[in-house]
């Protein structure tokens, strides 16, 4: 009867091996490729046949064992039991993750993490049997180096940030192409008049009629280089979850955009363009003072108004820094009703004496020169020798070496006002009594 018994467990055994091979062989796809629905049904078959072959050698077992006890096996029969039969039969859940961990004990990954997981849905590790050390370290939820592949950690293959800066001078600015360092740009000398210094006389019959010109200046914009780069290493850019050299070409080219909108407010001419906040010795803009210290006030408002050439009024826009827009939102009348948002349920007014209003980082904080400017941005000028250009680069030096990828991002611009009184910003002084 042992001998039987012998017989089946062996035969048990050698089945119950077949099928944790052939589960074997299909997690090993699914780690490497994944599997198809009648993949995942075909391995579900192979554990259920490996489970079945388990509960079979732990029936057999004890009645084998037991037949061993009692010295009734046949000795002169020959038969020798296979040398892994002393071996405890272990709940094949326990099996199957040694299978898959013994050699993967390693810090979790997002690889790893996911092929676990697909298994473990699947109905291989349920984690309602006893397990090995090394298969209860696998199912520890809490730590990385511990394990915790059974918790689904799924990955955004993309990067959460906030949007691109408003541009607001850049999309509204006259352009001009250029072929060279610099251009030159011929501008009629409207200091005298709007006519440029022509005048026109009254003359009375027989007399001789007084001759007029205009006057001509001449404005040149140099040109001026902005660039940025860096380097990606080759397993960077193989093993990113996204395409990250596009990621950063477009970082890049936002980068350079931001810094040519800041120039055109607060640039200093010297190496980079000349913004309309800092004009020195120069007519383009007009500062005026505010009527109360730290504030802006509707008396200001009234007087930036004045202040801009009628001529300039029609594409005349306001723009404001965050926290001096906060302070115009705060705004009420004598009755203390607020004045840009006369209804509650209406949002705030987008205009102010009917010009829209723009918030731009690039203005001054609250009550500092520059926190609220009137300005006319076609008459501020840029031009453009060459447009944002992104290169990925693999010097032969560096990418043999090294296997870095260059990715780098330059333009060639130049930029400043273009006609006096065309800008009008408020001073941080107060006015005179």
């Amino acid at each position: 009867m042992s001998t039987t018994l012998d017989k089946t467990l062996a035969d048990s055994r050698v089945k119950f091996d077949e099928e944790i091979k052939k589960t074997d062989e299909l997690l090993a796809k699914q780690n490497k490729d994944g599997l198809s629905e009648d993949e995942f049904k075909e391995l579900e078959g192979h554990l259920a046949t490996a489970e079945t072959l388990k509960g079979q050698i732990e029936k057999v077992t004890p009645l084998r064992d037991f037949a061993l006890s009692q010295n009734t096996i046949d000795e002169t029969k020959g038969y020798e039991h296979p040398a892994d039969n002393t071996v405890e039969v272990k709940d094949v859940r326990s099996l199957v993750v040694e299978t898959l961990f013994s050699k993967r004990k390693r810090a979790l990954s997002s690889k790893e993490y996911k092929q676990a997981f697909w298994s473990g849905l699947r109905g291989i590790l349920t984690g309602q049997q006893t397990l090995t050390p090394d298969g209860q370290k696998a199912l520890n939820e809490g730590t990385g180096t511990a394990g915790g592949f059974i918790v689904p950690s799924d990955f955004f293959a993309g990067i959460i940030s906030n949007p691109p800066v408003d541009l607001v001078m850049f999309p509204r600015s006259r352009r001009f192409g250029c072929t060279g360092d610099s251009l030159k740009i011929p501008v009629l000398n409207q200091g005298t008049n709007w006519q440029g210094g022509i005048v026109i006389n009254w003359t009375p019959e027989g007399v001789s009629k007084t001759e007029t010109a205009p006057a001509f200046t001449q404005i040149t914009i140099d040109i001026f280089n902005a660039a940025g780069w860096l380097a990606l290493t080759k397993q960077l850019i193989q093993d990113a979850a996204f395409d990250i050299e596009a990621y950063v070409s477009q970082l890049l080219r936002e980068g350079i955009a931001a810094e040519i909108e800041q120039t055109f407010f607060t640039g200093t001419g010297i190496g980079q363009p000349l913004g309309f906040l800092t004009t020195p010795g120069t007519t383009c803009t007009v500062y005026t003072p505010r009527a109360v210290l730290l504030q802006i006030s509707w008396a200001d408002i009234i007087h930036m108004v004045e202040t801009l050439p009628r001529q300039d009024w029609g594409g005349a826009i306001w723009i404001v820094s965050p926290t001096a827009w906060g302070h115009i939102m705060g705004w009420t009348d004598t009755a203390n009703r607020p004045i840009m948002s006369p209804d509650p349920q209406g949002g705030f007014a987008e205009t102010l004496r009917g010009k829209p209003i723009l918030v731009s980082d690039n203005c001054a904080a609250l009550g500092t020169v520059g926190d609220i400017a009137l300005v006319n941005p076609n008459f501020y000028g840029y031009a453009v020798r060459e447009e944002i250009e992104i290169i990925a680069s693999n010097v032969a030096y560096d990418a043999m070496f090294k296997n870095l990828t260059y990715v780098r991002a330059e333009m060639r611009i130049g930029a400043k006002p273009l006609k006096p009184m065309a800008f009008v910003v408020l001073d941080s002084a107060v006015a005179a009594e």
